[in-house]
């Protein structure tokens, strides 16, 4: 069938049964029976077209229960009725997502990682990323249907943003066909020069891999080698990427002189075996000394383990085998795709979220969930939405220096979703915050060293105090009321017991500084006001310009 052919939902159970699939056909047909009330034909036929994309990687029947069904336009009450637990939890993920993607529309290449990591952490169930890959899949496959500017941007997007979370989820064979119509699209001529390139000597190289993979199988027999031996043949989407890596520009001919155009992998019982096949293979055929790294001995900073050698095989021809175990390769199927753990530094939860992002696995079966996917991480937005990556329990200060030690230092104030906050008050995920400074200051305040959560944060402060000798007391947070009185004696601020304050959670962590229109001293009762700036004003009581002004004021009074 075409894969953009007209499908309905007899075509679905004929390929849930050619597969093989268990499927609650009671569920199944519920989905199918909301999509009749509510969809069109067309519409319908989108859905379908999804769930045949999941049916053909290999997934689940949650999967693919979900998929038909249009989480948006039910509430999560209807969902608990109507469906398993896990559907309420998808329910809920594809809310959650859908506000991240609209927050983040402008996003820039600088925070893509904090996106995907967002991405992943928030949508509850693993499922929803897989659904929302598979739409993105359905649509690449069929650009004719939308006009060039559409396709164009939503091919970059995909590129971006959802082709690495395949890689992360271990999504290999669908982020490979993802990359391929991603490029055709993005740079059109260079995909037909590389296909037409490539396309010359296809047959050939599918005619040598066969001949290579009996020939190692037989010699491997004859040492009594248990093995399994098969090739690859890498993306068109790579193959560019690597040609303008090492050519630094773009030359199709050269891509048919990659080493690893074609790479074969041997596997084996255990890592013994790995090493006398090695030697057997070396033995067979000439290799390339520098080309060699053994990272089982060594394994690379992501976990992954094999023998990697590069040989000049039958035929004279050179190609790259890898070498490992069963275990290996499971490991290096989904450890290398989430990379990004390990940029964490915390190798207490290395091997417990490997073995999570292993049973994403479409084959697993199992309730996935993400609570424990970077758990130690807090994504904030600033008003730009920007995204930033925090640790949890990271405050407005900690934010304020990763966008920017300026910034940082120069802080009077901040918003939180639009209301004041003190500056210890912590930060969650999704929380949009907006930086309040004054030019006037250039100095972190000491106390901050304490409030700030992050060692990078603290360590920026303390630099720049010790680097411009700062005293104690220049650093206080009412030091501005200190000076300006000029007084001898300490005099500290005290909001009234009777009033509340609802946008600021911690006096003693907002800035106040005395209103220059009438000058309060000491010796005068004050209220404040909080400015359009966002500190705290203090004016006397009876100051001209509070009287003619409508804005709420606090009492405050003077510890003497």
């Amino acid at each position: 069938m075409d894969k953009l052919e007209k499908v309905n939902f007899s075509y679905l159970l004929e390929k849930i049964k050619t597969k093989k699939i268990k499927i609650d056909m009671l569920l199944l047909r519920k989905a199918y029976g909301l999509l009749e009330k509510n969809k069109t034909e067309d519409e319908i036929n989108k859905y379908i077209s999804r769930a045949l994309i999941l049916i053909e990687y290999n997934s689940d029947q949650s999967l693919i229960i979900a998929s038909l069904i249009d989480f948006s336009i039910y509430n999560e009450d209807f969902i608990a009725a109507n469906f398993p637990d896990n559907f309420l939890n998808i329910k809920k993920g594809f809310d959650c997502v859908d506000i991240i993607l609209k927050k983040s529309e402008n996003v820039d290449k600088q925070n893509f990682e904090s996106l995907r990591k967002y991405l992943i952490s928030s949508c509850i169930d693993v499922r929803v990323m897989i659904i929302k890959i598979a739409r993105r899949l359905y649509v690449l496959r069929s650009k004719k249907n939308y006009n060039k500017e559409y396709i164009y941007k939503y091919a970059q997007r995909t590129m971006d943003i959802y082709s690495p979370i395949c890689e992360y989820l271990g999504l290999n064979s669908m982020k490979g066909e993802i990359d391929d119509l991603s490029f055709k699209i993005l740079y059109p001529d260079e995909f037909l020069s590389l296909n037409n390139t490539l396309f010359k000597d296809n047959k050939e190289v599918e005619i040598y891999s066969e001949k290579l993979e009996d020939y190692i199988y037989r010699e491997l027999s004859k040492f009594k080698i248990k093995s399994k031996v098969y090739s690859r043949a890498k993306s068109i989407s790579s193959i560019y990427k690597k040609i303008m890596k090492q050519k630094g520009y773009f030359d199709p001919e050269y891509a048919l002189l990659l080493n690893d155009r074609l790479a074969f992998t041997i596997l084996v019982n255990n890592v013994e075996l790995c090493y006398k096949t090695l030697g057997i293979i070396h033995s067979l055929f000439p290799y390339i000394s520098k080309k060699f790294d053994d990272y089982i001995a060594r394994p690379k900073e992501n976990g992954f383990r094999s023998l990697q050698t590069t040989v000049n095989a039958l035929e004279d021809r050179m190609v790259e085998i890898q070498i490992k175990t069963y275990e290996m390769n499971e490991y290096n199927e989904f450890g290398p795709a989430s990379h990004i753990l390990y940029k964490r530094g915390n190798t207490k939860n290395r091997v417990k979220d490997i073995n999570w992002v292993k049973d994403v696995s479409f084959y697993k079966g199992k309730t996935f969930n993400t609570e424990t996917l970077f758990s130690d991480k807090i994504f904030v937005f600033t008003p730009q939405f920007m995204i930033k990556e925090l640790r949890v329990g990271s405050n407005p200060i900690d934010f304020a220096y990763s966008v920017h030690t300026h910034i940082g230092n120069s802080m009077k104030g901040v918003k939180v979703n639009g209301k004041l906050v003190s500056l210890d008050a912590p930060l969650y995920s999704g929380d949009v915050v907006e930086v309040i400074t004054d030019k006037n200051n250039v100095l972190p305040k000491k106390d901050w060293i304490t409030i700030a959560k992050q060692i990078s944060t603290k360590r920026t402060i303390r630099k720049f105090l010790k680097d411009n000798n700062e005293s104690n007391e220049e650093n206080t947070i009412l030091s501005d009321q200190n000076k300006l009185n000029n007084e001898k004696k300490k005099s500290i601020l005290r909001l009234d017991k009777n009033e509340t304050f609802d946008n600021i959670l911690n006096f003693d962590n907002i800035a106040v500084k005395l209103s220059k229109c009438c000058n309060p001293t000491v010796e005068d009762e004050v209220v404040g006001r909080v400015g359009t700036e966002g500190v705290i004003k203090i004016h006397k009581k009876n100051c001209s310009k509070l009287l003619v002004s409508k804005e709420s004021t606090f009492n405050f009074s003077w510890n003497k």
